[in-house]
């Protein structure tokens, strides 16, 4: 037997969902004329929106964060989500910047779409090795989100419309340049819709449910010469899930936010300054309510908190014609640490032969009582044995100084952080990686035009430590601040494996695909008793393909630019692992002459009493293995003055039942799949 979950406030809440009432899904699209290019070695990669548009998602943005998991050494949690596990890490331990601000959670609807508005980011780039200096306190992935470089010089607006997100966004030129973008979600009203002081609200038998979902952010600058700008970034993003019936109730809810003031100056020639401050953090609530049959009502409601404020100077420029060199210093504040950094990278090129990036990054941490202090380091070499053929190799150790105690391993909101203390002291992972590169050129072809291949193939090893986990699943729902320390244990981790990545751009075709086997495990003194288990989401084989494909390019009379895309995307992956109840055995009976037996209700108790349930290994069965094909199709009209994008997808065009979970109900086993079939329909209007 199989039941779909579709991930709406009524699951949320803890109801059983109908999956015939509502589905979640709609398309992004490359909306410019020519197909946009991705560069990547073993350990960056660069994208732009546009590319980020030919990956499916499933509530319907170009979005850079579920780009991420199609990159080789990337696991993902929970289907649709945007729990994202890094060459083995955690998802906690993955950073996100916007603008150089990290967030603590860009997520909407427990992770299954980007708080990130696709039209205020630029570029990203994403790490899986290699790091920074300049950025620290994560031990796996970083995503570098950026907005746009280029000064505002015309007025432009857009609005996009879809079943279950609706944005705007505008651009305002002069010395003053604003940028501002805002996003509306009714996804928490699929079968009616009534307004409340909350926000969207559902009757379902007696059972009201509601819910609120946007964001906005903007960036400001004020330029003061060729030479030096001020500029500042704000960000807010809220969520709240509401569920009210006759005997229960419950409230979930979060909200992310973030503002940074920054002042750029040139020194010199070739020389920059950069002075900033910016404050940061997430907040959550879980809240819950009961009323018995007397009428009494108990709840039970906590709160978690994410915050951090930093002050930060850096300079960068050029020593030497192929030297490149910046360093600073920042000052921290996170949860109730105390920090400052000092750090330094450098790029140098020898010849055409060898470039080299070093990073260093030298922390000194006070937290309560205890005071320590370590060494980030990042070293990446990339070899070029002709112009064609190049080696990679990267070291990196990082440590980073909180904790997220992960509840639901899905990436979702609603996980406690906790800072570091003498018992339970900062997360550190030393990775390795090696491999090669190469690039060629494919002579032109009828339908594609000229391509470029690029094929990226390596290894990784990566050890991790002082990891943070709940001993038992019962804690996994619900958190305590006050608590915490005694419900979890503190362990080790290890993970290795062979990435291979194959990139195309042509004129009229982007592909890729991606190739990861991989292990990961975990060790914990009070969890398996000491034994080494694998991790949940430690999957040996993941593969993921996209392709956008421009089915048409023209220039009408009229001088519009009419451009067709079809997009098709393929994700297979062996299955997360999980602890089933399989079997059970029969205790000793006790004799004291009661016929047990004979009664329906006293057999079920006595079953209880006496039978034992077996289980396997932790974590030691494997579900079947997860595939699903998504499908495409975006028509863009680009005039003079204004611009109309049209994007058509089905998620999970086969209408997998994929299966997340099993248990066994009555002597039945049972299936629980997360995501349907969903067909959607997008549309963007610029100007």
């Amino acid at each position: 037997m199989s039941l779909f979950l579709v991930l709406t406030p009524t699951l949320a809440s803890g109801q059983s969902a109908d999956t015939t009432a509502a589905t979640q899904q709609i398309d992004s699209s490359v909306v410019t004329a020519k197909t946009a290019k991705m560069v990547s070695r073993g350990n960056i990669y660069s994208f732009n929106v546009e590319k980020a548009a030919s990956v499916i998602s499933v509530t319907g943005e170009p979005d850079i964060l579920r780009q991420m998991a199609t990159l080789p050494g990337v696991s993902a949690g929970m289907e649709g989500s945007l729990g994202l596990y890094v060459r083995g890490g955690n998802s906690s331990t993955c950073r996100l910047e916007l603008d150089g601000v990290p967030l603590y959670n860009a997520t909407h609807a427990f992770g299954i779409m980007s708080s990130l508005q696709a039209e205020m980011v630029g570029s990203s780039q994403i790490y899986t090795g290699g790091f920074k200096a300049s950025s620290g306190n994560f031990t796996s992935g970083l995503i570098r989100a950026t907005g746009h470089a280029a000064p505002v010089d015309r007025f432009r607006a857009a609005m996009t419309v879809s079943p279950y997100i609706e944005g705007v966004y505008v651009e305002i030129p002069g010395r003053f340049s604003l940028r501002l973008g805002g996003r509306y979600s009714f996804m928490p009203t699929f079968a009616g819709l009534a307004i409340d002081k909350y926000g969207s609200k559902l009757d379902l038998d007696g059972i009201e449910v509601g819910g609120i979902v946007y964001d906005y952010n903007g960036h400001a600058s004020y330029r003061f010469s060729d030479r030096s700008c001020l500029m500042a970034s704000f960000f807010y993003a809220k969520d709240k899930l509401i569920t009210n019936g006759p005997q229960f109730g419950a409230e979930n809810g979060w909200e992310t936010w973030m503002g940074k003031l920054e002042f750029e100056t040139m020194i010199g020639e070739a020389t920059k300054m950069e002075t900033s401050v910016y404050a940061t953090g997430s907040d959550s609530s879980e809240g819950e309510f009961s009323v018995n049959k007397d009428g009494e009502k108990s709840s039970i409601f906590v709160d978690g908190h994410m915050y951090e404020v930093c002050g930060k100077l850096l300079f960068s420029g050029k020593v030497r014609d192929k030297v490149d060199l910046s360093g600073g210093a920042e000052f921290k504040r996170i949860l109730d640490s105390y920090s400052v950094s000092a750090f330094v990278d450098a790029h140098a090129s020898f010849g055409k032969a060898v470039d080299l990036n070093l990073g260093l990054r030298q922390t000194a941490i006070r937290s309560g009582d205890d005071s320590r202090s370590n060494t980030d380091a990042h070293v990446l070499a990339d070899v070029n044995l002709t112009d064609r053929v190049g080696l990679e190799f990267s070291f990196d150790r990082m440590n980073q100084y909180f904790h997220m105690l992960e509840g639901l391993p899905t990436g979702w909101a609603l996980n406690l952080s906790v800072p570091i203390n003498s018992r339970f002291p900062e997360e550190t992972s030393n990775q390795l990686y090696a491999g090669a590169f190469s690039r060629f050129d494919v002579p032109a072809l009828k339908y594609l035009g000229s391509m470029e291949v690029n094929f990226n193939v390596g290894a990784y090893f990566k050890q991790m430590s002082n990891l943070v986990s709940y001993v038992s699943s019962v804690n996994l729902l619900r958190n305590s601040a006050k608590t915490w320390e005694q419900d979890t244990d503190l362990g080790r981790g290890c993970s290795y494996g062979l990435e291979t990545s194959v990139l195309l751009n042509a004129d009229r075709l982007t592909a890729n695909l991606a190739y990861t086997w991989s292990h990961t495990d975990r060790t914990f003194t009070h969890i398996n008793d000491g034994k080494t288990f694998p991790f949940k989401f430690d999957r040996p084989h993941i593969l993921n393909i996209q392709a956008d494909y421009t089915l048409l390019g023209r220039t009408t009379r009229s001088g519009r630019k009419v451009t067709q895309h079809v997009i098709a995307d393929l994700s297979y992956y062996s299955g997360n692992l999980m602890t089933v109840a399989f079997g059970q055995y029969g205790g000793e009976k006790i004799s004291f002459g009661y016929e047990y037996d004979k009664m329906e209700h006293a057999r079920m108790l006595f079953n209880n009493i006496f039978n034992r349930t077996q289980m396997t290994t932790l974590n030691g069965f494997r579900t079947p293995a997860y595939f699903r094909l998504d499908a495409g199709y975006a028509f863009c009209i680009k005039g003079r003055k204004v611009s109309h994008d049209i994007s058509l997808s089905v998620y999970n065009v086969l209408n997998r039942h994929n299966p997340y979970m099993y248990f066994n109900e009555d002597g039945t086993w049972k299936q629980i799949s997360i995501l349907p079939i969903l067909p959607s329909i997008r549309w963007k209007l610029s100007f």
